[in-house]
């Protein structure tokens, strides 16, 4: 379960959707697998942003 959104959350309106431009494997060779990898300091919202790809 994730905490509630944060209005003060902001620069990364692009990012969920570039995050499923990757999951969606159209640029990906058949039988490559997709990995994406968020990394920073616990509470930036990692998570909300791949949730919400």
């Amino acid at each position: 379960m994730l905490p509630p959104a944060n209005a003060a959350f902001t620069d990364r309106e692009s990012l969920p959707e570039q995050i499923a431009q990757v999951l969606d494997g159209a640029d990906r060779p058949a039988g490559v697998p997709a990995v994406v990898v968020l990394v920073g300091p616990g509470g930036i919202g990692k998570g909300a942003d791949l949730a919400a790809a």
